[in-house]
């Protein structure tokens, strides 16, 4: 992959959260966020569950990446994001079937929620979904992003594609568990 295909990809899901964006925005502020938690859950075990037995059943099938998919990821991405920020799934499960390396996972993905978090503002701000006082709360870990920087680039640089796959995958079975059973 080329340094910058990062850049490709976020053209493929940014439109897509723009939409999933405006849409999970309207559903916030008319439906239970526990049905879109459950199913997210479901489809996030279901990944899960193809990468762990992909080798077995798909040997002779390579994963053809399309535009449409990276479209789809992000408008699944910011439609939960907005609903519930559980938008890491989906992008996960785009970015390890499109095979990128660690390092680019990491910064494609920290730039697409930078990115999806900002077009989220003027949406928050009209559903009147700001609170203050948690931000206020929770202002104390703000010194501790530059740590988690550093780790996270660090981490990227010394590990395996195979591992952070599985890590990857792991932590995709924790987070489905906490949506569907919280």
């Amino acid at each position: 992959m080329t340094p910058r295909v990062w850049d490709a990809i976020l053209k493929k899901l940014i439109p897509g959260a723009v939409v999933g964006v405006t849409i999970g925005t309207f559903f916030i502020t008319n439906a239970p966020t526990a049905t879109l938690r459950l199913m997210l859950g479901i489809i996030v075990l279901i990944f899960a569950g193809y990468k762990l037995l992909e080798a077995r059943l798909f040997r002779d099938v390579v994963y053809q990446p399309h535009d449409a998919h990276g479209i789809f990821a992000g408008s699944v991405a910011g439609f939960s994001s907005a609903l519930a920020h559980t938008g890491g799934p989906p992008v996960s499960i785009y970015l390890l079937l499109r095979q990128v390396p660690p390092r680019t996972f990491n910064a494609t993905s920290a730039l697409f929620f930078a990115i999806i978090n900002w077009i989220k503002v003027p949406y928050y701000f009209y559903a009147g979904l700001f609170d203050f006082q948690q931000m206020q709360a929770l202002a104390w870990l703000l010194p501790l992003l530059p740590l988690g920087v550093w780790g996270g680039k660090t981490l990227a640089e010394k590990i395996s594609r195979t591992a952070f796959e599985r890590v990857v995958v792991g932590l995709l079975v924790v987070t489905a568990g906490l949506l569907i059973f919280s």
